[in-house]
């Protein structure tokens, strides 16, 4: 290559042994479609700035991580190869994420007195007088004390259980089986792992146990580890912190 007087010899190639003996991809540059090493900003052929592949969705053309194997939108298997430069999951905001809490509490509360009347309505069926004892002869709030007053049985024990085995199955099954919750459905959010993957039932599961204790500190700090939401580049609360996940549009 000539520059007036002065020959100025053609870029080098960089080594991607390294790329190579890692099994990982170099980064293509959008413009000349040049590999270059995956910790380069810039092609070094052409100067064009650098975006991390993407693998595409042939169903909905979702873009996707490179290390994706299944779409985080629809949930169908991904090509093994990332082809296209994209920006991919965008983090839902904090305010969007609270409304869905919100929603799903109420859909939570209506599914388990509807859980509860069933049980009742077989129980007294099977056992007509353990209907008497949970009678109320009047609605003072005498005759309701005094109904509050009996000694517990067996009954009272699976109504505690079921109202805390119900909350961990829903969101456990939910975000589990498909990543949404029905408010988080009808909100356009996902949970996915921090690569795209799927969250599965093991790991819904322990994401629920820390968003507990996530609650109980927040609770606590008086609204200070509502912060994490802030400081956090994909608005992860310290629940997804610590199960590697977050949440996102689609």
């Amino acid at each position: 290559m000539t520059n007036g007087d002065t020959n100025i010899p053609p870029p080098t190639p960089p080594d991607l042994s390294i790329e190579r003996d890692l099994g990982l991809l170099p980064r293509i540059c959008p413009k000349c479609r040049t590999p270059n090493p995956v910790s380069s900003q810039y092609c070094y052929r052409c100067g064009q700035e650098l975006q991390d592949m993407a693998k595409i969705c042939a169903g909905c053309r979702t873009p996707n991580l490179p290390a994706s194997q299944f779409c985080f939108k629809c949930g169908l298997k991904l090509p093994e190869q990332a082809s296209f430069p994209v920006e991919t999951l965008i983090p839902a905001g904090f305010w969007r994420r609270l409304m869905s809490f919100f929603i799903d509490g109420i859909f939570i509360s209506i599914s388990s007195l509807v859980l509860f009347m069933v049980v009742f309505a077989i129980v007294f069926a099977i056992s007509p007088e353990l209907a008497e004892q949970y009678s109320v002869t009047g609605f003072t709030v005498e005759d309701i004390l005094t109904a509050s007053e009996r000694p517990m049985i067996w009954l009272d024990w699976l109504v505690y259980l079921v109202g805390l085995v119900f909350p961990i199955a829903y969101w456990t099954f939910f975000v589990g089986k498909w990543g949404k919750t029905p408010a988080k459905m009808m909100l356009g959010m996902k949970v996915v792992r921090t690569d795209g993957r799927r969250v599965g039932y093991g790991r819904a599961f322990s994401r629920y146990l820390a968003f507990i204790i996530y609650v109980f500190i927040c609770i606590f700090t008086l609204g200070l580890g509502l912060l994490v939401f802030v400081l956090t580049k994909k608005k992860q609360g310290l629940h997804d912190l610590i199960c590697d996940t977050m949440v996102v549009k689609i």
